[in-house]
């Protein structure tokens, strides 16, 4: 994913994630999902069947326009990220969410590929 700042392998517990970042990006926004078995609308990718974070609480940090806003004890399917904005995520992996999971960018150009067709998704390995 060209718009990540370095992506870690989380262990179950307490664990931070410093992405997803969108620095390079001065005019798109970008949208994260978290999950496993990739859905498709009307032959677009459009997320993920499995959400990470259905059931799985995250405090988010979100750095954009030189301030900070927290919040706390998140659920969520998709964050979406400001050009130039950062987030941290804040969170405890049960056992249950263990191994392979993704993260991907699923905004849609208008005449052009999305963006998670274009490679902006990483692997996420919960171990």
């Amino acid at each position: 994913m060209c718009h990540q700042s370095k992506i870690k392998t989380p262990q179950l517990g307490p664990s931070v994630l410093d992405y997803p970042t969108n620095k390079q990006s001065r005019e798109k926004l970008h949208e994260f999902m978290f999950g496993r078995a990739l859905e498709t609308v009307e032959g677009k990718t459009d997320g993920y069947e499995v959400n990470l974070f259905e059931k799985v609480s995250a405090d988010l940090f979100v750095y954009a326009s030189g301030k900070m806003v927290e919040v706390g004890g998140a659920n969520f399917e998709e964050i979406e990220v400001e050009p130039g904005a950062e987030v941290w995520m804040r969170m405890t992996f049960p056992p249950e969410m263990k191994g392979e999971w993704e993260i991907g960018c699923f905004v849609q150009e208008p005449n052009a590929k999305g963006h998670y067709d274009q490679g902006m998704k990483a692997k996420l390995i919960i171990e």
